[in-house]
């Protein structure tokens, strides 16, 4: 088993119907836990995942890896932004990306690639969009 693997599903049980949400594997709640402040002066991550691997490794280097249902089952989505919840909130970015990244985005100008080659399918409501790619240039 690789480190930091969890099988939550083993106990369940054969035959038996889950009705309610199965797992939150990592789950961060920010409810306010502190004394009673009257502000925060400072970012809040909910989530910070810091990469100081002094190596470099032989295969791909990534930060966070999803992986489709191994038994065949279609995953609705890779990353699910609900909305909702009481009060709602709202989200201002879907990313924060600063300064520009050499090889990943850019601030100004155009595509780098050449002519359009793909695409990416996100689902905003209950509609499916597109995000077109481009052939390397």
């Amino acid at each position: 088993m690789p480190f930091g693997t969890m099988d939550v599903l083993k106990d369940l049980g054969k035959g038996k119907t889950i009705t309610s949400r199965v797992a939150n594997l990592i789950q961060v709640d920010t409810a306010d836990n502190w004394t009673n402040p009257t502000q925060v002066n400072h970012d809040v991550y909910c989530l910070w995942v810091l990469d100081q691997l002094g190596k470099a490794p032989t295969g791909d280097h990534v930060l966070l890896r999803l992986e489709p249902n191994t038994k065949g089952l279609t995953v609705d989505a890779a990353i699910a932004i609900p909305v909702g919840g009481v009060p709602a909130g709202d989200i201002a970015a879907l990313f924060a990306l600063n300064p520009d990244n050499r090889l990943a985005w850019a601030t100004g100008g155009g595509a780098l690639g050449g002519a359009a080659n793909g695409f990416l399918r996100i689902k905003i409501g209950a509609t499916y969009r597109y995000i077109q790619l481009y052939a390397p240039p």
